[in-house]
């Protein structure tokens, strides 16, 4: 059984530090493409490093994979896919479409928690829902671009990755009695084992060994370690909130994404974009006081 969460770190809370990490994850990702290294052995060499931390703190935890083999490769799988997905269409599309089309992953969550957990969703969630849908769709809705609908690679990168950072939400839950630990061990093979299938598609292997300059190796190895952070409090979070609240949480990933893009990348926020945010805000705060019964 669960002990209780720790009432200093509450799990919302932990979720918002993650979706803070998230974010602001794109820029050092495309500072490291800006001296070479491109998005795909990018990935590959952060998350060696967060796979090598996770070996470090959890290394008896590999043995939980054989108490449900199935689920753990499927947890693997999205948790990749959602990972490597989410950081190339970051670096080949526009920040904020890309994370609009993240977070429809509220759209599979619902239908996947009530298949593969059995939750009942109250009103109250799906209104959380509806209501950071409308303040995703009201702040990154540019008239110029036509219908919401997939254009090109970083479009569908999103929007895959959010179907699979879906799908990763609810394994997460459905494997709550495993150790945290195990469940970082699953992501972070899972996203090695994507880019490099990647890179082998590509033929772009040799990439790997460019990483040379201090200012390179420095850049991998701080996300290496700040992945491994939100890989830790995503999972520990997950192991106590329903899958439906805490994607509704996430939700905040798209104000720190929208600023960031804007201070960094000089992206504008009009005044819709603002006001949407501020009803994904709304969502986000109405979304720790529903839904609080598990089914």
């Amino acid at each position: 059984m669960l002990g209780q969460p720790n009432k200093y770190f509450p799990p919302t809370v932990a979720l918002l530090f993650a979706a803070l990490i998230w974010g602001t994850v794109w820029y050092p990702y495309r500072l490291l493409e800006s001296q070479g290294l491109r998005g795909t052995p990018a990935t590959f060499l952060t998350y060696a490093i967060t796979l090598a931390l996770a070996v470090i703190f959890f290394s008896n935890s590999w043995r939980e994979f054989f108490k449900a083999p199935l689920f753990f490769f499927a947890l693997a799988v999205a948790s990749g896919w959602a990972n490597y997905a989410y950081v190339m269409g970051t670096l080949e599309g526009e920040v904020v479409r890309v994370l609009l089309f993240f977070y429809l992953a509220p759209v599979w969550t619902v239908p996947l928690a009530r298949w593969l957990l059995g939750e009942r969703v109250s009103a109250a969630s799906y209104a959380v829902v509806v209501l950071a849908l409308t303040g995703a769709i009201f702040m990154l809705w540019r008239p110029e671009m036509g219908l919401p609908l997939p254009k090109g690679r970083a479009d569908w990168f999103a929007l895959s990755a959010g179907a699979a950072f879906a799908l990763n939400n609810v394994l997460a839950v459905r494997l709550r009695e495993t150790s945290v630990g195990a469940k970082i061990l699953a992501s972070c093979s899972g996203t090695l084992a994507i880019a490099l299938a990647a890179m082998l598609i590509a033929g772009d292997i040799s990439s790997v060994v460019q990483a040379r300059s201090a200012v390179t190796i420095g850049l991998l190895v701080g996300i290496g370690v700040v992945l491994f952070c939100s890989s830790l409090m995503v999972f520990y979070a997950l192991a106590y909130l329903p899958a439906i609240r805490a994607i509704v949480i996430m939700l905040f990933e798209l104000i720190v994404g929208a600023v960031s893009s804007h201070l960094l990348a000089g992206e504008t926020m009009s005044t819709r974009e603002w006001i949407g945010g501020t009803l994904i805000v709304a969502a986000t705060i109405f979304s720790a006081f529903a839904d609080r019964k598990r089914h």
